[in-house]
């Protein structure tokens, strides 16, 4: 298939939306696709502006992304762009682009994303924070694009119900394809297996390791996550130690004593990200019991190391992580004592924790990883074509 892949990041921004769009394309490719690029779609120097300055005399927060005037620009600019380029159809990380947008040769249009924006309101996106217009545009443009869309893929199954409930999608053209992990190393399965024996917890030891991976602290649960390594080492005996990664918390003093703060890794030095692998393949655990979650990729790349994932029950987490298979899923009500005794069901038993983390690793290969996700995808696209 020749697919025109549409964004306004640039595709080659390995940073980009956490590196998602980046992976997109990349899929696509090795799905054996020829991907057709239109990116760095343009806003005007005027409308930025223009929005700089209703910043200043509002207290309320605008989205710049979901504004008629930008969306019918991106429209514009994309009709211009395409018009001399051969394709079968068009493909975008976002609902944005197809707001106003028309195929004037009814090429048929496929988005896929991992939340609406029915579903993020009051959970990503709080109406206390923005106007009134922004949130009406953000309704309105969000249902506009899933009626212009032939072809809908969501990373769960939270986000096409969320589309059913608050945007009268069309559930015959929303399908569920989880995203896969941001993350790639060449490490092969037997080489995942012996990192796996080299943890603590595979020796039966009483020592664990915990991974926390995330940008915002309190967000993804790193409160809860301190709670839980301190009852472990306060309650049960158990040497617990939190290791945080991606953020500079300050943490309290009593749980200093049971965190390591690794901080923010830039994955393109050299010496930062072999930090971040020696973290992923020495931690028995990924702790990430986050409060608001799209989906998580986070949660797929430490499965791709074979390391069981603990998180809570909200958003589209359960698109990643299945309950005693890669890992365990709780209500998000649940508190950290509950996390610590499941994790004390391991404590001691290496074959126990051995046989979930190779788990953890085969569910990755077979559910997690971009080559199946792109396989998946080209069935639905061809599915559409035909």
């Amino acid at each position: 298939m020749k697919i025109l892949y549409i964004t306004h990041f640039s595709v080659d921004d390995i940073n980009a939306s956490s590196g998602t769009i980046y992976h997109i394309k990349r899929m696509l490719e090795k799905a054996g696709n020829e991907v057709i690029v239109i990116d760095n779609l343009k806003l005007s120097k005027y409308f930025k502006m223009y929005k700089k300055l209703t910043a200043k005399l509002s207290s309320k927060k605008t989205l710049i992304e979901r504004e008629p005037y930008v969306l019918k620009r991106f429209a514009n600019e994309l009709t211009e762009r395409i018009e001399s380029i051969d394709f079968d159809l068009i493909f975008a990380p976002s609902s944005l682009y197809y707001t106003y947008f028309k195929d004037r040769r009814n090429r048929p249009m496929v988005f896929y994303t991992d939340a609406t924006f029915g579903g993020m309101v009051d959970y990503y996106i709080f109406q206390s924070d923005y106007s009134r217009r922004a949130i009406s545009n953000g309704y309105k443009q969000e249902t506009m694009a899933i009626r212009n869309a032939d072809l809908i893929i969501y990373a769960s199954d939270w986000a096409k119900q969320t589309a059913i409930d608050f945007h009268q999608a069309d559930s015959s053209k929303c399908v569920v394809i989880n995203r896969g992990a941001n993350i790639k190393h060449k490490y092969s399965r037997d080489e995942i297996m012996q990192i796996i024996q080299s943890r603590n917890m595979a020796s039966g030891s009483s020592k664990c390791d915990f991974m926390f991976f995330g940008t915002d602290w309190n967000r993804k649960g790193g409160p809860i996550a301190c709670e839980v390594v301190r009852i472990l080492n306060e309650t049960y005996g158990v040497q617990a130690k939190l290791h945080i990664v991606g953020c500079t918390p300050d943490i309290p003093s009593e749980y200093a004593a049971y965190t390591e703060i690794i901080g923010f890794i830039n994955k393109h030095n050299p010496s930062e990200y072999e930090r971040l692998e020696t973290t992923f393949k020495q931690c028995d655990f990924f702790l990430l019991p986050t409060r608001q979650e799209a989906q998580g990729i986070s949660y797929a790349e430490a499965c791709s190391w074979g390391m069981p994932v603990i998180a809570a029950n909200t958003g589209g987490v359960t698109g990643i992580v299945k309950h005693n298979v890669n890992g365990f899923v709780f209500a998000t009500a649940d508190e950290a004592h509950v996390y610590a005794s499941k994790i004390m069901e391991y404590v001691g038993d290496g074959t126990n924790y051995t046989k979930l983390a190779e788990s953890t690793y085969d569910y990755f290969v077979d559910h997690l990883s971009w080559e199946q996700v792109g396989s998946r995808i080209n069935t639905a696209l061809k599915e559409i074509l035909a």
